[in-house]
C-alpha cells in the first residue's frame, strides 16, 4: 500500500487527483492538497501536523458536495 508510515512523511495530492479517505491515517508531517481529499461518510481521522489546501485544492468533510 501507499500509506505514509511516520510523522516525517510529507504527502501531496496533485491537481486533478481525487482521494477518498476511508480509513484512519498514521501521523504525517504535512499534507498539501492541490487536488481533492474527500472524507468517507464513516468515522475516519486524518492526523497531520500541518494541512495546506492550496489554490484549486479542496478538502471535503461531511455531506453536501457533488
Amino acid at each position: 500500500s501507499n500509506k505514509p508510515n511516520s510523522d516525517d512523511t510529507d504527502v501531496t495530492i496533485p491537481e486533478g487527483v481525487k482521494i477518498l479517505l476511508d480509513e484512519n491515517t498514521p501521523v504525517i508531517k504535512s499534507l498539501v492538497i492541490f487536488g481533492d481529499l474527500i472524507f468517507d461518510e464513516t468515522d475516519v481521522a486524518l492526523d497531520a501536523h500541518f494541512i495546506y489546501v492550496r489554490s484549486g485544492g479542496h478538502l471535503w468533510i461531511g455531506k453536501g458536495f457533488v
